[in-house]
């Protein structure tokens, strides 16, 4: 007779079950370790939106958008964030553009609520190296959120719960 015995197929899957079960802690890590550097990236790009300000001496807006091709259409499910400031006759002239995944979701506040708008722009950035403050909440697909804080002196703080 050819095939596998009852007891081989059993064994076959108790390996596999073992093996699935030592690599399904891994996977926590890898997305923590991900969400912890989209989100360091994010506060890098607002300290250097900071200091733009105070070279140009102009008042820098970060804007975060809520949904993928809102602010521009393109191939991927990445969600852009931008940095720009408003010429005199109100046109935008965009300094920097970012991306985050499109599996986070966006918060706002110190309490979290979701953001319901297309797009949210409260931090700005002075000449003075001030800011309009506010707080970027990020929850990945773990439900870990990330706040990313401004005060009103520009400082910008990252916390975790």
């Amino acid at each position: 007779m050819r095939g596998f015995t009852l007891i081989e197929i059993i064994m076959v899957i108790a390996v596999l079950a073992i093996c699935a079960s030592m690599f399904l802690p891994f996977r926590g890590l890898v997305i923590g370790f991900k969400t912890r550097t989209i989100v360091k990236d994010m506060v890098s790009t607002l300290r250097w939106a900071r200091s733009k300000a105070i070279i140009l001496n102009k008042t820098l807006i970060f804007r975060i958008y809520r949904d993928d091709d809102l602010f521009r259409e393109d191939n991927d499910d990445n969600i852009d964030y931008l940095i720009y400031y408003k010429n005199q006759d109100n046109s935008l002239n965009v300094v920097k553009i970012g991306s985050y995944p499109g599996s986070f979701k966006l918060y706002k506040n110190i309490h979290p609520r979701i953001i319901e708008e297309n797009f949210y722009e409260r931090i700005r950035f002075t000449g003075q190296g001030t800011a309009l403050s506010g707080t970027i909440g990020l929850k990945n697909e773990s439900g870990d959120l990330y706040q990313i804080i401004v005060s009103q002196l520009g400082r910008v703080r990252l916390e975790s719960e």
